[in-house]
């Protein structure tokens, strides 16, 4: 496990609920397959594996994918 990110609202983007988002986010290695979503009413506009190193030139991204890399970045660094 790489990081637990939480967020909350007092109403979410699709109902006048209070909203809780928890994502708990591991480490993994692409080894081979194809990427795909199935999201019926979502909002993910585009999903593809990138490697890190060119995320800075593949465009707009979630602030969510920053914080994760910036997290990645200082749990790789020696101690």
């Amino acid at each position: 496990m790489l990081t637990v990110s939480t967020r909350t609202a007092e109403r979410s983007f699709q109902r006048d609920l209070p909203f809780q988002a928890v994502r708990v986010v591991y480490e993994a290695q692409v080894v081979g397959g194809t990427l795909g979503t199935l999201e019926v009413d979502g909002t993910t506009d585009r999903a593809e594996w990138i490697p890190i190193d060119a995320l800075d030139a593949a465009g707009p991204r979630a602030d969510l994918v920053s914080d994760l890399v910036a997290t990645w970045r200082a749990a790789a660094q020696p101690s």
